[in-house]
């Protein structure tokens, strides 16, 4: 049978009102986690309440396995959208390979919260991060619904091992963004290789902005090292594409490796 929403400790929640918490503090799993959809190491999924990871961890060996979306190490997918929610992940990581569809996140597969924090997190060991689609990142595959006054941020954060996407939009840290605001500072991507089988695959980031005002993608004190290997256009060695409207990037750089379309 097909089984949805399943994570190491909370499969889904059933609240679904912004306003309400879910926190899962001082945490390990050490267990493999399998499912279909919204499959994560902590958490599979939840609706529109806020989400407050701090301090846990997913270790030894195995995997996180879904054969659909939204799959991550920690959480498979937050938030339908609605105004005012969050996700934050804060001094957690997770050591396992993760494998999905679309939106496959080394912590974080997907989520629609208006405000997504990643901060002093890892995906550790040298693992493979991999989507049979699209939107597929070391850290996170896929935030934000470009409403405005989203926000998404990694500080302090980094992933270790092979990032591999079979469709567009495959980052090193990031897949896709579609926050209007997109922050990444005191971050890396080290060791193994980012492959994308379409377009935009980058270092870092594979994809942020909708193209509308006030977008912008700041990068500070990054760096990304490792190949980057992309099958269509734009592929670069931190960046595939952004279209926000102001793009800043400070005190970072390329350490290793190449970006290429094969």
């Amino acid at each position: 049978a097909t089984v949805n929403n399943v994570g190491g400790f909370l499969g889904t929640t059933s609240f679904g009102a912004a306003g309400t918490t879910v926190t899962i503090p001082n945490s390990t799993v050490a267990a493999s986690v399998s499912g279909a959809s919204q499959v994560g190491g902590l958490v599979g999924s939840t609706s529109d309440e806020d989400v407050i990871v701090t301090g846990s961890s997913l270790v030894g060996s195995g995997s996180i396995t879904g054969t659909g979306n939204n799959v991550g190490g920690l959480v498979g997918r937050t938030g339908n959208g609605a105004a005012g929610t969050s996700i934050t992940i804060t001094n957690s990581s997770a050591s396992r390979s993760v494998s999905g569809a679309s939106s496959v996140g080394g912590l974080l597969g997907a989520t629609a919260a208006e405000q997504a924090a990643v901060t002093g997190s890892s995906k550790a060991g040298l693992t493979t991060v991999q989507g049979s689609g699209r939107w597929v990142g070391g850290l996170v595959g896929l935030t934000g619904n470009g409403a405005a006054g989203t926000t998404f941020s990694i500080i302090q954060s980094g992933a270790n091992g092979n990032v591999v996407g079979g469709g567009d939009y495959v980052g090193g840290l990031l897949g896709s963004s579609g926050a209007r605001q997109v922050t990444i500072s005191a971050s890396s991507k080290s060791n193994g290789i980012v492959q994308g089988s379409g377009e935009s695959v980058g270092g870092l980031i594979g994809t942020t902005g909708t193209g509308g005002g006030g977008t912008t993608l700041s990068i500070d004190d990054t760096y990304a090292n490792g190949n980057v290997i992309g099958a269509g256009d734009y592929v670069g060695g931190m960046i595939g594409s952004s279209i926000a409207k102001r793009l800043t990037v400070t005190k970072s750089n390329r350490a290793v490796g190449n970006g290429q379309a094969v």
